[in-house]
Formats: C-alpha cells, sequence, structure tokens
C-alpha cells in the first residue's frame, strides 16, 4: 500500500510494525539533517546514499530489497520519490515492488522534509 503522501504521524510505529527512513543527499551536512529530521519523527532506522552513485553502487538502495531488512508489514518512510531510481518509472516500479511485499510507502510532505546545508 502506498500512502503518497505522509505527515509525520505516519511514523509512528503501531502492532510492533518497524518504521524505516530512507534518503539520498548530495553531502554529509544534508544526510545528516535529513537522518536526524527522520529518526526524531520516529524511523527506527535510516538508510541513505549519494544521489550520484550509480543504482548498483547504493548499498542502503539494495538493502531495500531484501526481504530480511524490510519485512511485510514495515513502513518506508521517503523524503521524496525520486530516491527510489532514476527516473520516476523506475522509482514508481520499486515502490509497486514494495508494496507487493507488504511494506507500506510513503512520501513525506514537502514541508517537513526541507532541504538544508551546513
Amino acid at each position: 500500500m502506498t500512502c503518497g503522501v505522509c505527515s509525520p504521524e505516519a511514523f509512528q510505529p503501531a502492532n510492533g510494525k518497524r518504521v524505516w527512513g530512507y534518503l539520498t543527499a548530495s553531502d554529509m551536512h544534508v544526510a545528516t539533517a535529513q537522518a536526524r529530521k527522520l529518526y526524531f519523527m520516529g524511523a527506527q532506522r535510516v538508510l541513505s546514499d549519494k544521489p550520484g552513485d550509480a543504482l548498483e553502487d547504493r548499498s542502503g538502495w539494495h538493502m531495500l530489497d531484501d526481504p530480511v531488512m524490510l519485512r511485510k508489514g514495515d513502513r518506508l518512510i521517503l523524503s521524496k520519490v525520486e530516491d527510489l531510481g532514476t527516473d520516476t518509472d523506475q522509482a514508481e516500479a520499486h515502490i509497486e515492488a514494495l508494496a507487493l511485499r507488504g511494506v507500506e510507502v510513503c512520501i513525506l510532505k514537502p514541508e517537513y522534509f526541507e532541504e538544508e546545508g551546513p
């Protein structure tokens, strides 16, 4: 199930399910700021990659496909849909594959996840 756009309430784990965050950030300062927000809002684990890296080099992206890491009933919060692929079609296909595994994918509203620098 894809909820589309989520508010911070989506970060609250329910019924023992886990909440994950995933982000791509161009530099360490932005990644750190975004990860802090995800943890503050309830994410129990945050995976991240650099957006310029090829998908085959993104370790966090590959962990999302591991059914041991991200299980049925878990919730994955993204800062933006583009984090999951090099183009919209690829990202949507990844979201559909996660949804078929029972992982709920939510994209955070922009006002809760603005880009920050040093």
